[in-house]
């Protein structure tokens, strides 16, 4: 029969992984669409790229990867990468939905797949193209931008090099 102490372990032990799941959870926020703010355009002259995206998310440059966030969290970004760093990261999974889209005039292969971070998983929409002997992949995660308004992002995507 265990004895107090080991029921308070166990019962702080509990308390304390609830605790860290809990922290992890994100809770959902209000999607963002046309109707809920003014559009900009971000523009990449180094690799060659631009698009529009809501006023509301805020970019963020690490590297050749642009994020952008709201309230912290990724709603988007553009990641450019080689096979092998796509691999190292796992990026787009191995199995494109099948679906093909139009962005910035080329034909893109849409991945539908989850991305984990750690013990965390977003689901995640991308669509990729080649670009530079490379992939560009524009990613969104869901929550934070409406359909339209992803719809609208992807329309506005252009290559700007010759």
């Amino acid at each position: 029969m265990p004895n107090s102490r080991t029921g308070a372990a166990r019962l702080t032990f509990f308390a304390l992984l609830l605790a860290t799941v809990a922290g992890c959870l994100v809770p959902p926020l209000p999607q963002l669409n046309d109707s809920d703010a003014r559009w900009v355009a971000y523009a990449n002259t180094e690799l060659g790229y631009e698009f529009d995206y809501p006023e509301l998310l805020e970019p963020s440059v690490e590297g050749a990867e642009v994020q952008l966030r709201s309230q912290g969290r990724i709603d988007a970004r553009v990641v450019f990468v080689d096979r092998a760093e796509m691999d190292r990261r796992g990026l787009w999974g191995d199995s494109p939905s099948g679906e093909l889209a139009r962005m910035g005039g080329r034909q893109a292969l849409i991945f539908r797949y989850e991305h984990w971070d750690g013990p965390l998983y977003a689901p995640t929409v991308a669509y990729v193209v080649p670009h530079r002997d490379r992939y560009l992949g524009l990613e969104f995660r869901p929550g934070g931008i409406s359909d339209d308004a992803r719809e609208r992002i992807v329309e506005s995507f252009r290559f700007t090099e010759r």
